[in-house]
């Protein structure tokens, strides 16, 4: 993970973006960047940002604060582009909802030990970390004006490793979690809250120059591919 000192959310200038796309993208690589003096930012390296989204987050993340709200977490809504129409925020074991991309009270993450680099290699670790946050009081709520478009086609070869390793991930967080939040016979997955929304600056189209590399990557691939199995004949 790689974490990059963010000052000011409303100041485009202090937050690393993919090129052309808006002023709240995320830095490229898997990051929980530090946004303030209170939270941190997670958001995955193949997703985009709709305008807004991280500073709704954050004022709604402070108002929950001032209000003297034991908050821990934010999560934002967030759609696979292109085969989901509606945006969703997950719920896992005991239907208590996660993040997979928001923010998190730097105090919260630090009081329960951060992130559990023994048990998950990559799968669950999210629900996991948020589990942690509600066992010790924290809450975890979503942001219903952040929006993120998630492009599930990005890294093709890397998700298919990543699914190689989710069923010893998987036996993990219910094992850890059997007898707290998940009872042996019980539902093994939550499930999703779904919002409709229509970004007005059509942010998924930033993805449609990315499909095109991809297609065109995979093309090249399978030509070299053939050709050197047509030498060796």
């Amino acid at each position: 993970m790689e974490v990059v000192p963010v000052s000011n959310p409303t100041n485009p200038t202090n937050f690393p973006c993919f090129p052309k796309i808006n002023r709240h993208a995320p830095p490229t690589g898997n990051s929980v960047d530090q946004l303030s003096t209170h939270q941190n930012r997670m958001l995955s390296d193949d997703c985009l940002v709709v305008p807004n989204a991280i500073i709704n987050g954050y004022d709604l993340f402070e108002e929950q604060l001032q209000n003297h709200q034991n908050i821990g977490a934010v999560a934002f809504y967030w759609r696979n582009w292109p085969e989901q129409d509606k945006y969703w925020v997950g719920l896992t074991l005991g239907d208590k909802m996660f993040v997979n991309h928001g923010l998190y009270l730097n105090q919260a993450v630090m009081d329960i030990g951060f992130i559990d680099e023994d048990n998950f290699i990559f799968y669950h670790a999210d629900g996991d970390l948020c589990l942690k946050l509600w066992q010790k009081g924290y809450s975890v709520t979503d942001s219903p004006n952040s929006f993120i478009e998630h492009f599930s086609h990005a890294n093709s070869s890397v998700r298919k490793s990543n699914l190689e390793r989710q069923k010893k991930d998987k036996e993990n967080y219910l094992k850890k979690w059997e007898g707290i939040y998940y009872q042996k016979g019980s539902p093994e997955w939550g499930s999703w809250q779904e919002k409709e929304f229509t970004d007005p600056d059509k942010t998924y189209e930033q993805f449609q120059s990315f499909r095109r590399e991809i297609v065109q990557h995979k093309i090249i691939r399978f030509l070299g591919d053939l050709k050197h199995k047509v030498i060796h004949v």
